[in-house]
C-alpha cells in the first residue's frame, strides 16, 4: 500500500506545525508489518504518544538526532523525523510478540 502524499495544491505535511494525518496510516501499516496483525486503539494511541515524544526529544538534541537518524533516507527528511520514527520501529521490533511468533 503506498502513502498518498499532499494532493495537488497542497503543501506537504510539516512536522512541527501539522496534527500529521498519516501517522495513523503509517504506525498502523509498521504496526502490521512487525507482528502481522492490526493495532488495538490503545496500542495505537500508546504509538501516536511515543512518536509524540520522541519528536520532541529529538527536536530538542540536534546531536542525538544526528546519531540515531539513519544517513541512508528521503531527501528533506529532517534528523529530528527519522530519529522519531527509527525509534518507533526500535519499539516495534524488540516487543515479545515481534520476537516470538506462535
Amino acid at each position: 500500500m503506498k502513502e498518498q502524499g499532499p494532493r495537488e495544491g497542497e503543501a506537504p505535511a510539516d512536522p512541527q506545525t501539522d496534527a500529521r494525518p498519516l501517522d495513523g496510516r503509517r504506525l498502523t501499516r509498521a504496526f502490521r508489518l512487525c507482528l502481522a496483525r492490526p493495532p488495538a486503539k490503545a496500542e495505537l494511541d500508546r504509538l501516536h504518544s511515543y512518536l509524540a515524544q520522541q519528536r520532541e526529544r529529538f527536536a530538542a538534541d540536534a546531536e542525538a538526532a544526528e546519531h540515531v537518524a539513519p544517513k541512508d533516507r528521503p531527501a528533506g527528511v529532517a534528523d529530528a523525523e527519522a530519529a522519531a520514527w527509527t525509534a518507533v520501529a526500535r519499539v516495534l521490533m524488540n516487543l515479545d510478540e515481534f520476537m516470538t511468533r506462535e
